[in-house]
Protein backbone atom coordinates (compact mmCIF):
# COMPACT_ATOMS: atom_id res chain seq x y z
CA UNK A 1 0.00 0.00 0.00
CA UNK A 2 1.55 3.42 -1.20
CA UNK A 3 0.77 6.35 0.24
CA UNK A 4 -2.17 8.70 -1.30
CA UNK A 5 0.62 11.24 -2.74
CA UNK A 6 -2.22 14.47 -1.74
CA UNK A 7 -0.38 13.03 1.61
CA UNK A 8 2.91 14.05 0.74
CA UNK A 9 5.00 17.15 -0.02
CA UNK A 10 8.47 17.19 -1.26
CA UNK A 11 10.90 20.28 0.02
CA UNK A 12 14.15 19.83 -1.92
CA UNK A 13 17.21 22.54 -0.75
CA UNK A 14 20.05 22.40 -3.28
CA UNK A 15 22.80 24.55 -2.03
CA UNK A 16 23.48 26.09 -5.98
CA UNK A 17 24.85 22.57 -7.10
CA UNK A 18 26.84 23.57 -10.23
CA UNK A 19 26.14 19.65 -11.73
CA UNK A 20 22.97 18.99 -13.14
CA UNK A 21 20.93 18.99 -10.17
CA UNK A 22 19.00 22.11 -11.25
CA UNK A 23 17.84 20.59 -14.36
CA UNK A 24 17.03 17.03 -12.72
CA UNK A 25 14.86 18.71 -10.20
CA UNK A 26 12.95 21.30 -12.80
CA UNK A 27 11.94 18.24 -14.76
CA UNK A 28 11.13 16.14 -11.35
CA UNK A 29 8.20 18.61 -10.40
CA UNK A 30 6.77 18.73 -13.69
CA UNK A 31 6.28 14.80 -13.51
CA UNK A 32 5.68 14.45 -9.60
CA UNK A 33 2.36 13.69 -8.44
CA UNK A 34 2.63 15.38 -5.11
CA UNK A 35 3.41 18.80 -3.90
CA UNK A 36 7.30 19.75 -4.87
CA UNK A 37 9.08 22.48 -2.96
CA UNK A 38 12.44 23.59 -4.52
CA UNK A 39 14.52 26.11 -2.62
CA UNK A 40 17.57 26.84 -4.51
CA UNK A 41 20.27 29.16 -2.71
CA UNK A 42 23.44 29.46 -0.63
CA UNK A 43 23.12 27.49 2.44
CA UNK A 44 25.71 27.19 5.45
CA UNK A 45 25.92 23.29 5.62
CA UNK A 46 23.84 20.22 5.96
CA UNK A 47 21.64 21.74 8.69
CA UNK A 48 20.99 25.05 7.64
CA UNK A 49 19.76 23.41 4.56
CA UNK A 50 17.66 20.68 6.96
CA UNK A 51 15.90 23.69 8.83
CA UNK A 52 14.96 25.06 5.81
CA UNK A 53 12.87 22.35 4.93
CA UNK A 54 11.36 22.35 8.20
CA UNK A 55 10.44 26.20 8.12
CA UNK A 56 8.59 25.38 4.95
CA UNK A 57 6.98 21.69 5.90
CA UNK A 58 3.41 21.69 6.69
CA UNK A 59 3.03 18.51 7.03
CA UNK A 60 2.74 16.06 10.60
CA UNK A 61 5.75 14.07 10.63
CA UNK A 62 9.28 15.27 8.68
CA UNK A 63 11.60 12.67 7.08
CA UNK A 64 15.39 13.58 6.01
CA UNK A 65 17.59 12.86 3.07
CA UNK A 66 20.54 13.81 2.22
CA UNK A 67 22.80 13.66 -1.30
CA UNK A 68 23.27 9.99 -1.30
CA UNK A 69 20.52 8.78 0.72
CA UNK A 70 17.19 6.88 -0.45
CA UNK A 71 14.28 4.96 0.80
CA UNK A 72 15.05 1.38 1.17
CA UNK A 73 12.38 0.46 -1.47
CA UNK A 74 8.75 2.07 -2.39
CA UNK A 75 6.69 0.55 0.85
CA UNK A 76 9.36 1.93 3.55
CA UNK A 77 8.24 5.29 4.31
CA UNK A 78 4.46 3.82 4.16
CA UNK A 79 5.78 0.98 6.70
CA UNK A 80 7.27 3.68 9.41
CA UNK A 81 4.02 5.79 8.85
CA UNK A 82 1.43 2.66 9.30
CA UNK A 83 3.44 2.54 12.63
CA UNK A 84 3.69 5.19 14.07
CA UNK A 85 1.04 5.22 16.43
CA UNK A 86 1.16 8.73 16.51
CA UNK A 87 4.65 8.31 18.61
CA UNK A 88 6.77 11.40 18.53
CA UNK A 89 9.63 9.98 16.55
CA UNK A 90 9.64 6.85 14.53
CA UNK A 91 12.37 5.06 13.82
CA UNK A 92 13.77 2.21 11.78
CA UNK A 93 16.82 0.25 10.60
CA UNK A 94 19.55 1.13 8.12
CA UNK A 95 20.86 -0.50 5.37
CA UNK A 96 24.78 1.29 5.74
CA UNK A 97 26.63 0.67 2.54
CA UNK A 98 30.46 1.27 2.44
CA UNK A 99 32.48 1.19 -0.50
CA UNK A 100 31.61 -2.28 -1.69
CA UNK A 101 29.69 -4.10 1.30
CA UNK A 102 26.36 -3.03 3.09
CA UNK A 103 25.27 -3.85 6.58
CA UNK A 104 21.61 -3.39 8.20
CA UNK A 105 22.37 -1.52 11.18
CA UNK A 106 19.10 -1.97 13.77
CA UNK A 107 19.02 0.54 16.19
CA UNK A 108 17.35 -1.02 19.84
CA UNK A 109 13.85 -0.53 20.85
CA UNK A 110 14.58 0.96 24.13
CA UNK A 111 16.83 4.10 23.75
CA UNK A 112 18.57 5.61 26.97
CA UNK A 113 21.44 7.76 27.39
CA UNK A 114 23.74 4.99 27.22
CA UNK A 115 22.78 4.28 23.79
CA UNK A 116 23.35 7.64 22.69
CA UNK A 117 27.11 7.80 24.10
CA UNK A 118 28.06 5.16 21.98
CA UNK A 119 25.53 5.48 19.03
CA UNK A 120 22.93 7.43 16.95
CA UNK A 121 19.48 7.33 15.44
CA UNK A 122 19.88 7.22 11.55
CA UNK A 123 17.99 10.00 10.37
CA UNK A 124 17.67 9.06 7.50
CA UNK A 125 15.54 6.10 8.46
CA UNK A 126 13.88 8.20 11.33
CA UNK A 127 10.30 10.75 10.68
CA UNK A 128 10.06 13.01 13.24
CA UNK A 129 6.74 14.98 14.34
CA UNK A 130 7.24 18.96 13.08
CA UNK A 131 5.63 19.63 16.01
CA UNK A 132 8.81 18.93 17.92
CA UNK A 133 10.92 21.23 15.95
CA UNK A 134 8.31 24.19 16.93
CA UNK A 135 8.55 23.10 20.59
CA UNK A 136 12.03 22.22 21.63
CA UNK A 137 14.08 24.24 18.44
CA UNK A 138 15.96 23.78 15.43
CA UNK A 139 18.89 21.78 14.37
CA UNK A 140 21.72 23.45 15.81
CA UNK A 141 23.83 24.29 13.20
CA UNK A 142 27.10 24.95 14.89
CA UNK A 143 27.29 21.31 15.45
CA UNK A 144 28.40 20.55 11.61
CA UNK A 145 28.11 16.69 12.26
CA UNK A 146 25.97 15.97 15.62
CA UNK A 147 23.17 18.33 15.07
CA UNK A 148 20.77 15.61 14.97
CA UNK A 149 21.85 13.01 17.18
CA UNK A 150 21.93 16.31 19.66
CA UNK A 151 18.22 17.01 18.71
CA UNK A 152 17.47 13.18 19.67
CA UNK A 153 19.30 13.63 22.45
CA UNK A 154 17.25 16.61 23.73
CA UNK A 155 13.97 15.38 22.73
CA UNK A 156 14.23 11.46 23.80
CA UNK A 157 16.22 11.65 26.74
CA UNK A 158 15.96 15.05 28.27
CA UNK A 159 12.09 15.65 27.44
CA UNK A 160 11.20 12.55 27.47
CA UNK A 161 9.51 12.78 23.73
CA UNK A 162 7.68 9.30 22.74
CA UNK A 163 9.49 7.27 20.05
CA UNK A 164 9.26 3.69 18.38
CA UNK A 165 11.35 1.28 16.79
CA UNK A 166 9.39 -0.47 13.79
CA UNK A 167 11.76 -3.23 12.69
CA UNK A 168 12.22 -2.86 8.96
CA UNK A 169 14.72 -1.17 6.92
CA UNK A 170 13.88 2.35 5.88
CA UNK A 171 16.55 4.05 4.05
CA UNK A 172 20.06 3.03 2.73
Amino acid sequence: QKISPKLIEHIIVDNLSTDNTKNIVESYIKKAPYEVTYIREKDFGRYNAMNKGIKKASGKYLSFMNAGDKYYDETSLTTVLKNAEDKDIVYGNLNAINHDNSNIYIPPDTLDFKYFLNSALPHQASIIKKTLFDKYGLYDEKLQISADHNFFLKTIIKHNCTYKHVNSTIAT
